[in-house]
C-alpha cells in the first residue's frame, strides 16, 4: 500500500507573492477606491446644497463688515 503525501508548502511562494502585492499595491487601490466613493458623494451633497443656498441680506451684512474689518487691520500687509 502506497501512502500520499501531499506538500504542504507549494503554494507559498504564490501566497508570499499575492501578500506583498496586497501590502505594495492593494491596500492603496482599495483606500483610493473608498476615496473616490466619498468624494463623489461629498460632491453630490455640496451640489444639493448649493443649489438651495440663498444668500440672505443678514449674510451679505456680515460679509462685509468682516471684509471691512480685515481691510482695515493695522500692520497687516
Amino acid at each position: 500500500m502506497t501512502t500520499l503525501t501531499i506538500d504542504k508548502h507549494s503554494s507559498a511562494p504564490r501566497v508570499k507573492k499575492h501578500r506583498d502585492n496586497m501590502i505594495k499595491d492593494g491596500f492603496k487601490r482599495v483606500q483610493k477606491w473608498v476615496f473616490d466613493i466619498e468624494n463623489a458623494t461629498i460632491q453630490a451633497k455640496m451640489k444639493n446644497d448649493l443649489a438651495n443656498y440663498k444668500v440672505t441680506q443678514d449674510e451679505r451684512e456680515l460679509n462685509d463688515f468682516a471684509l471691512e474689518q480685515l481691510t482695515n487691520l493695522e500692520g497687516w500687509k
